[in-house]
């Protein structure tokens, strides 16, 4: 196969074909002047040789003008108006152009004379080389005939390219002849018998006019021979130069050798011969040793090329094999969406085992998460994205997708498709549960026996300061110095207590965060309050250290939609962290907005991390520095656990930091948008007065002596209960399981019931349910004390306190004394509301209040919790209640006719309360 022509090539020769055009209009133009004004030497060039006719330079005007037209009309867009236009007026002119040559070949074929000969000027009647006055030569006709046929079919397209060139190369052929019959003075080369001859820059002005014609298409047709990019185009372009100029020459000095009569007409054709073999031999050695460097060099590129495809099959191979071994899923994605290359383990994740997926749409194979990287990789291709997908037999994928882009020096980047690669990482997605299971049951378990711990030795200090001490004389050193140092073991078994606490809520925070269980109370808050909150907490820790507390936080800062109580959690963390690594100088607390976000940033003057460490501040129970010369300054814990935090609220957090200069810690939240909440504006004031007011307390059944059952499976715990509540005056009986629990809140009805929920026969979920299901125990208290941190379903069932161990013994007596105060007082409460973070924010300030709070969040659950639990009173979102007909509905219910509704109103703002249903 050929190859193109060089487009540098072609360029330079259709520009060489517009500088012909111009010029034979120039000569045709010059040759007119000199008639007009009768200027022999534009006639005729030099005194004594023939002259241009009138007829022959406006011919060349014409062609001239017309090959001119053809150049313009090529640069315009195709079947554009223009474009046409100029093309109908090249063919015009080309026409006339043929029009003339062939009137004039028609004269001197039959002897007609049609008056064209003059029609413009006279011409002399003794003329050099005329036969005719004005008549131009026969010969020029016929090149006026051909070349105007070639201009005609150039302008309409017509035929082939190769018919126009050869009626182009017959007149550059009869010029050039003409030429040389002036170099060489041989008339009848010019001339043919006694009719006109043509004249010397007519003959010129026709090779430059033949030139022109050849050269416009010069990459097509005959002249694609000496344009092409190869060795023949190469040969042709070297060669045709010298056959058409050398010959000539060699020929004029022969001629002019015979003419000075040093040889005969035989010896000068035979030294033509012998010169003309001489020179072509030279060109052809010359061609030759050109064409074997090429070949070599073609032969040296074919070997490096085979090198190379064997080189680049092997690497494909290599690189096949790679692919097809990897144990993670190889998708290639070409521009419009289609399956470009895959391997085995991609097919094996998504169950498309036998099937080829080569070329196929990707939509039509993959769906949901997969499709969408693939849509937002093409809108920007130089990202990299990240995301979890589904894989087939419920196994999780981590995908990374990005753009195939390649550098283009003309073009800049291009991107040629995309690329995602797909692991399977279940097996770390299920050993990281299972490590967080293992951790979040360590630290379950280790509650039950710190509970045991914190009770009894509290139980003993309090026994000692008010029993033991006082009976002690402290007249001896030893025996004060004795009562000194237990009183201080003590304050440190409670301090190493408190803290492992702690430690074991951290570790339990940070496994609910990334199991999604833990409960978020979401509300409008100001975040500048929340900083301020947090600087005057950890005021003693600045003090402690000497170190400077700055606060920069503008006053009316937008409000966000956050979970206070965490929020409050992730500054103290900061700072605390901030105060802890500085030993002078400052921390500073900063509040920006930025755009649609409140960024935070708390500042230090400490010791700084390290470039390598900054990656590890976020991950679990990593502590940065060298952990066998620095003793850790914490669980590792208190980072990540802010990352969830400020993540779940849709925020970023980060850390820069320098060695030796201190760290800057920072993260933003989105500003809440308007109307995202409407409980943070509710009346609670207004709400509890009005329940407060219906929550008449029944008159109590024993005032002197209050029972209560406490329910463990845990001796140690049940032992623990009983002498704190004994020591408040309380009578405590016992049980070891929920069944024994059950039996013993029918027969006894205590005032009151401290549950645990892990235990055997039945958990203590259960329990709570069926005692307030059954009408001889609905009304009786129940305070769940569990490890376990599940208030929602408590509250749900219907109980009416939820601790956790290990309890603070002052929160556990202060909540039993709270609900004994209330007797059987009506203070059930069942909230219905559709907003989850309504729902909880009320159920957080009633439980606290002292009121059982069971929950609904639509008109069904709202009428069987109501025929369940008969609660004295319903507090139900307003719009909720008229959609449904929730009112009218339950008054209908046999046992809920005097039930008190308090209807939240839309506005947000109001409270009504509706006492006529009682």
């Amino acid at each position: 196969m050929n190859t193109p022509s060089p487009p540098s090539l072609n360029s330079w020769l259709r520009s060489v074909s517009q500088v012909a055009a111009i010029l034979v209009t120039c000569i045709g133009s010059l040759a007119l002047v000199g008639w007009i004004f009768d200027i022999a030497l534009l006639k005729s060039v030099l005194p004594g040789l023939v002259t241009m006719k009138a007829n022959t330079a406006i011919g060349f005007i014409l062609g001239g003008v017309s090959l001119c037209l053809w150049h313009t009309q090529q640069m315009l867009v195709r079947r554009s108006r223009d474009r046409l236009r100029l093309t109908y007026l090249s063919l015009a002119l080309s026409a006339i152009v043929f029009a003339i040559g062939l009137l004039t070949l028609v004269q001197y074929i039959h002897g007609f004379n049609f008056g064209i000969d003059e029609l413009f000027f006279k011409d002399d009647l003794d003329a050099v080389g005329t036969s005719a006055p004005g008549r131009m030569a026969p010969n020029s006709a016929f090149n006026f005939l051909i070349v105007g046929l070639a201009g005609m079919m150039l302008a309409g397209n017509y035929w082939k390219t190769q018919a126009y060139q050869l009626l182009s190369l017959s007149a550059f052929l009869v010029a050039f002849l003409g030429f040389l019959g002036y170099a060489y003075q041989v008339k009848t080369l010019y001339g043919i018998g006694s009719y006109t001859q043509m004249a010397l820059h007519t003959a010129i002005a026709f090779m430059l006019y033949s030139v022109g014609l050849l050269l416009a298409q010069s990459d097509r047709g005959l002249m694609a021979v000496f344009t092409i990019d190869n060795a023949g185009g190469l040969m042709a372009r070297r060669l045709a130069p010298a056959a058409i100029a050398i010959p000539p020459f060699l020929g004029a000095l022969i001629l002019f050798g015979y003419r000075q009569r040093a040889y005969d007409t035989e010896i000068g054709l035979s030294l033509l011969a012998v010169l003309n073999i001489v020179v072509f031999a030279v060109l052809t050695w010359w061609n030759a040793k050109s064409l074997s460097r090429l070949d070599i060099k073609r032969q040296r590129a074919e070997a490096q090329s085979r090198i190379d495809a064997q080189a680049a099959a092997q690497a494909l191979a290599h690189l096949s094999a790679i692919v097809d071994n990897l144990a993670d899923g190889l998708l290639v994605i070409d521009l419009n969406g289609r399956v470009a290359r895959f391997n085995p383990a991609l097919v094996k994740m998504f169950g498309l085992e036998g099937q080829d997926l080569t070329g196929q749409d990707c939509e039509s194979v993959f769906k949901g998460q997969l499709i969408d990287l693939v849509g937002e990789i093409q809108k920007d291709p130089k990202q990299v994205l990240t995301a979890e997908i589904d894989l087939v037999h419920g196994h999780w994928g981590q995908a990374s997708i990005a753009g195939i882009v390649t550098a283009d020096d003309r073009h800049g980047a291009q991107c040629l498709g995309s690329v995602l690669l797909i692991r399977d990482v279940t097996a770390e997605k299920q050993v990281d549960r299972m490590k967080t299971d293992f951790i979040s049951t360590v630290s379950h378990e280790l509650r039950t026996p710190l509970t045991s711990v914190l009770g009894f030795t509290k139980i003993i200090q309090k026994k000692l300061e008010d029993n033991i001490f006082p009976l002690v004389p402290v007249e001896d050193r030893k025996v004060k110095r004795t009562i000194r140092q237990v009183g201080d073991n003590i304050e440190i078994i409670l301090s190493e207590g408190q803290r492992l606490t702690a430690l074991i809520n951290d570790v339990l925070d940070i496994a609910k965060m990334e199991a999604g269980k833990i409960e978020w109370h979401l509300e409008s808050l100001d975040l500048g309050e929340i900083a301020r909150r947090a600087i005057l907490t950890t005021t003693s820790l600045f003090e402690s250290k000497g170190i400077v507390c700055e606060a920069d936080i503008p006053e009316n800062l937008p409000e966000i939609l956050a979970d206070r109580h965490r929020l409050l959690q992730v500054f103290i963390n900061l700072i605390s962290n901030a105060v802890k690594f500085t030993d002078r100088g400052s921390v500073t607390c900063r509040i920006d907005r930025e755009g649609d976000r409140l960024v935070v940033r708390i500042v230090d003057t400490g010791i700084g991390i390290a470039p390598d460490d900054l990656d590890k501040v976020f991950e679990k129970f990593k502590q940065v520095g060298e952990t066998l010369t620095d003793k850790p300054k914490g669980t590792g814990l208190g980072l990540p656990i802010c990352k969830q935090i400020i993540e779940y609220h849709g925020g970023e957090i980060g850390v820069e930091s320098e060695l030796g200069c201190g760290s800057t810690f920072f993260f933003s939240l989105p500003l809440a948008a308007a109307g995202s909440e409407r409980t943070q504006k509710l009346d609670l004031d207004l709400l509890l007065r009005q329940l407060k007011d219906r929550a008449l307390p029944a008159p109590d059944r024993d005032s002197a002596a209050k029972t209560i059952l406490v329910v463990d499976d845990d001796p140690s715990i049940r032992e623990y209960l009983r002498q704190e509540l004994v020591a408040e005056g309380y009578q405590v009986c016992q049980a070891k399981d929920g069944i024994e629990a059950i039996e013993q809140a029918k027969a006894l009805h205590p005032h009151l019931i401290v549950l645990d929920v892990m235990m055997p026969k039945m958990n203590g979920f259960d329990v709570a349910a069926v005692l307030k299901n059954d009408p001889q125990t609905m009304d009786i208290p129940i305070v769940i004390l569990s490890i376990l941190e599940d208030k929602e379903r408590g509250f749900r069932i219907g109980i009416d306190r939820y601790l956790t161990k290990p309890v603070d013994p002052e929160s556990l007596i202060e909540a039993i004394g709270s609900l004994l105060s209330l007797g059987s007082s009506r203070k059930k409460v069942l909230i219905v509301d559709e907003d989850v973070s309504t729902l909880k924010t009320l159920t957080k300030v009633l439980v606290a209040r002292g009121y059982t709070v069971v929950e609904a969040s639509n008109e069904v659950e709202c009428i069987e919790q109501a025929i369940r639990v008969r609660p004295d009173m319903i507090v139900v979102d307003s719009y909720l209640s008229e959609q449904h007909n929730i009112v009218q509905t339950l008054r209908l219910e046999k046992g809920l006719e005097n039930v008190f509704f308090l209807l939240l109103s839309q506005q947000a703002n109001a409270i009504a309360g509706d006492s006529r249903v009682e």
